[in-house]
């Protein structure tokens, strides 16, 4: 997903978004010049916040990252 479509849908700004993948706090890639945000990380983001399970989203990004190389490292 692109950094300005995250970026909408998560009330955030581009800049922290794109500080946050440079500092690898949330997932995604770079492609060239470009960064992309992982869309199942927004989503899941989205869905927690929705029903209440979650308001804080560095402390999410922090838990799904570690949940996530967790999965990949067993």
């Amino acid at each position: 997903m692109s950094v300005t479509d995250a970026a909408r849908l998560l009330g955030r700004s581009r800049e922290y978004l794109y500080a946050g993948l440079r500092e690898k706090r949330f997932p995604g890639a770079q492609f060239g010049r470009s960064w992309g945000i992982l869309r199942a990380f927004v989503e899941e983001f989205l869905a927690q916040a929705e029903v209440g399970r979650v308001s804080n989203f560095d402390e999410f990004a922090a838990a799904w990252l570690a949940k996530t190389h967790t999965e990949v490292a067993v």
